[in-house]
């Protein structure tokens, strides 16, 4: 009973903690990344409409980082904090062994590790793909609606120029002429109408009582010799074409987008590296969370937060070492380093680092009292 209630104390001090400390580091994370995202939107990399949308994406992204690093602090600073009141002490002395505060730590960061998993695992491929689908329509549907009157507007990925000398707020435009540019064909379009029209991911260009100029391509005596087409000049009373479409400036590599069903099936480096990122990175919660539990152990004079740089440095060389064994797999080295650095800095915080050299100390005192009892002696039993 008692120990039922303790630990639930125990268990709403880490989360009132937790809490606290991940608004912080949200904050910290919002304002850094917001700068990042509206020095985009100024140059005109992304539309500046989309910036909350974007901001929300890159925020629930940035859990891999935030939440381990929350689960770190928040461990070390409340049980620091009952180690600066000497409750910890008083504890011990009741019967209350380590095991208990571990057990404990342990029972608050399972459901966070499994909180990080589902969000790795079905939330980032999911916000990667609404993240370059509303760019894309963003930019694809900005480039040919917002079009300036009696200016020539360059169409996206420099393959043309338009220009209206009236545009009326419904996009209708007069007096249009249009270059298109392409490897094979220079084509020119000239009408008394014209109008841009959506149709799912196209843009279509429709124009009316106008004149077609193809094949304007300055031919070369080759050209000419292989029979290529003459300069052909067309009347036409209306011309649907469909526009090239954009391509965003900003967005990722399209298998950030896979699910995890497609992950297993793995037939890349950078597709297994990406699957094992996933499902290891949460457990540096777990990892984390424990190393914040051995580091909270101060004396009365230190503070509870005398090793919050140690933690932060160690937190650092952690995630340092993750994204080197990244790279590792993405160039085709084994993946067994994302198992490999969790576990060796799992056992520093179990405190198996102390067994180790509690056993060599006991070895080495045995080792030397054999020693000594092979040497010949005196007596007195002196060795010679």
């Amino acid at each position: 009973m008692f120990f039922g209630i303790l630990q639930r104390a125990l268990l709403k001090e880490l989360l009132a903690t937790f809490l606290a400390v991940l608004v912080v580091l949200l904050l910290i994370t919002f304002g850094s990344e917001v700068t990042r995202v509206l020095a985009k939107a100024v140059r005109g990399d992304i539309p500046v409409d989309l910036v909350m949308d974007l901001m929300i994406f890159k925020l629930v992204r940035a859990q891999d980082v935030v939440l381990p690093l929350v689960a770190l602090i928040a461990v070390m600073l409340t049980f620091g904090r009952m180690h600066q009141d000497q409750e910890i002490v008083v504890m011990q002395t009741g019967g209350i062994g380590p095991g208990f505060f571990r057990k404990t730590v342990v029972l608050f960061l399972i459901p966070l590790t499994l909180l990080l998993y589902w969000v790795m695992l079905f939330v980032f491929p999911w916000s990667y793909q609404n993240e370059r689908t509303l760019i894309n329509d963003a930019l694809s549907k900005n480039s040919y609606v917002n079009i300036e009157a009696a200016t020539f507007n360059e169409l996206v990925n420099n393959q043309g120029v338009i220009y209206a000398q009236e545009v009326s707020n419904d996009g209708r435009m007069s007096q249009v002429w249009v270059s298109l540019k392409t490897s094979e064909n220079d084509l020119i379009l000239t009408a008394r109408e014209g109008q841009f029209i959506r149709n799912a991911d196209e843009v279509i260009l429709s124009l009316k009582n106008g004149w077609r100029y193809s094949n304007l391509r300055v031919m070369t005596s080759d050209e000419l010799a292989s029979n290529r087409k003459p300069l052909e000049v067309q009347k036409f009373e209306h011309f649907e074409g469909i526009l090239p479409k954009t391509v965003a400036s900003y967005r990722y590599a399209k298998i950030d987008e896979k699910p995890i069903e497609e992950l297993w099936l793995y037939q890349t480096s950078r597709e297994r590296a990406l699957l094992h990122s996933r499902l290891s990175i949460p457990l540096s919660i777990l990892v984390l969370g424990l190393i914040g539990l051995r580091l909270s152990k101060t004396g009365p004079r230190q503070g509870r937060f005398a090793k919050l740089f140690i933690a932060l440095l160690i937190f650092i060389i952690y995630n340092q070492l993750v994204l080197s064994a990244d790279d590792i797999a993405k160039e085709g080295g084994s993946p067994v380093w994302f198992w490999l650095i969790p576990s060796v800095f799992m056992l520093w915080a179990l405190g198996w680092d102390q067994k180790f050299a509690k056993i060599w100390k006991r070895n080495s005192i045995q080792s030397k009292k054999q020693r000594g009892s092979s040497c010949p002696k005196d007596q007195f039993g002196n060795p010679l």
